[in-house]
């Protein structure tokens, strides 16, 4: 059971991996693209307005019960929109973007599968990791995730604040991550009914989308490298899978930062070989 547990984690991680590549290759050099790219400055204001915003986003979901309900469901219907239209504007241009966007979110909502839900949200974190990879270097994406990785540690284990708000999104029915089932045919459960009486595991979206950032980061000067990464990432996955299957007692886990080590690790290889 365990092992099958991994398969349908590395088969989730992996299709959104893809996904994400190919859609971070073809903006970073497809002329015309709508993605305006360039090396992202990382300076005292940004990152000062990043952590208040951040901040006071947390105090709200966390202070707010009812009205973070709303908020959770806004934030992940917008981020679906703009990572589908990352992956999908390839294929389909307006208006047809949008009626197609409409229509898998009405699906998203009214049909809450466990398989729909998993596919839908590898789509959006797919384009919106890809599309912050390309705007940013691999300096960059490896500061984010390191950064993030030690906030996990201490959100889940310090301060407990990030169990709260997983236990708000699954309320709210807005999770932004996988759900991975323990068994295959819970796939086709509702998503609520596979987290709840279905023992299924929670993968948030920081824990695929930041270290598909860093690969994406690397897709315009080498895409080998990109591939390392996102290799060395399943590496890392495997590692948590472990960890989390190993505890005493199943409880939350911060996942991060494992696969961020391993996602660096592979940058750095990356480099080392010169690929």
């Amino acid at each position: 059971m365990r092992w099958t547990i991994f398969a349908k984690e590395a088969l989730l991680y992996t299709f959104t991996l893809a996904v994400g590549l190919w859609a971070a290759h073809f903006h970073a050099f497809m002329a015309g693209s709508p993605v305006f790219i360039q090396p992202f400055e990382l300076n005292l204001q940004s990152v000062v307005i990043f952590v208040i915003v951040f901040t006071l986003f947390t105090w709200f979901l966390l202070r707010m019960a009812r009205a973070s309900i709303i908020l959770l469901r806004i934030v992940l219907a917008l981020a679906l929109i703009g990572g589908m239209e990352f992956v999908l504007y390839p294929w389909v241009r307006f208006p047809l973007d949008v009626i197609l966007m409409l229509g898998v979110l009405f699906v998203f909502w009214r049909i809450p599968l466990v398989i729909t839900h998993n596919i839908v949200v590898a789509l959006g974190i797919a384009g919106f990791a890809s599309a912050l990879g390309v705007k940013i270097t691999p300096i960059i994406a490896v500061s984010l995730l390191s950064v993030f990785a030690l906030y996990d540690i201490i959100a889940v284990y310090r301060s407990r604040h990030m169990v709260t708000l997983a236990h708000r999104m699954i309320q709210s029915g807005a999770v932004f991550g996988f759900i991975v089932p323990e068994r295959w045919s819970q796939f086709f459960w509702p998503r609520r009914d596979a987290i709840v009486k279905g023992n299924a595991i929670v993968l948030g979206s920081g824990d695929i989308g930041l270290p598909l950032v860093l690969a994406a980061s690397s897709v315009s000067t080498s895409l080998s490298a990109a591939v390392v990464v996102g290799i060395t990432t399943l590496v890392g996955l495997l590692g948590t899978h472990y960890l989390f299957m190993h505890q005493h007692g199943r409880r939350p886990m911060a996942a991060l930062p494992p696969i961020a080590t391993a996602a660096i690790a592979g940058y750095l290889l990356a480099v080392l070989a010169g690929l």
